[in-house]
């Protein structure tokens, strides 16, 4: 969920989701800002996992599991080069997600979320749209 409350899936079209700006780069690179302090940074993520509707009733519930919070801590960012990086897997539910980014993309640093597959054990199902 976005915090417009809007859903976004992950699928095998859709692997990736990013936001365009959460906050402008000059902010984060000012110390005075809090984002950077000894020049190390952290990032991290959210997830959800939204349970899908019956069609009947036209409702998404949504539950969090557990350990769903992720940090990536990332030390030196200043030195870091032109490059992406990329975060080690990390397990939320039955999939493994990974964070990626740039921190020379530009005037802004999206930070993207990618879904890497289902544990070898998950129950896959095929939800379809309902």
């Amino acid at each position: 969920m976005t915090g417009y409350g809007a859903v976004k899936r992950f699928n095998t079209e859709k692997k990736e989701w990013g936001f365009e700006q959460l906050i402008d780069l000059a902010s984060f690179e000012n110390t005075n800002e809090g984002y950077i302090v000894q020049d190390t940074c952290s990032f991290g993520a959210e997830i959800f996992i939204v349970k899908p509707a019956k069609v009947q009733e036209k409702v998404t519930f949504i539950s969090n599991p557990p350990r769903n919070v992720f940090t990536w801590e990332i030390p030196h960012f200043s030195d870091m080069g032109d490059k992406f990086y990329y975060s080690d897997d990390f397990l939320v539910g039955d999939r493994y997600w990974r964070l990626g980014f740039n921190p020379k993309s530009g005037s802004a640093l999206p930070i993207y979320l990618y879904a890497q597959g289902f544990r070898p054990d998950a129950v896959i199902t095929n939800l379809g749209r309902g």
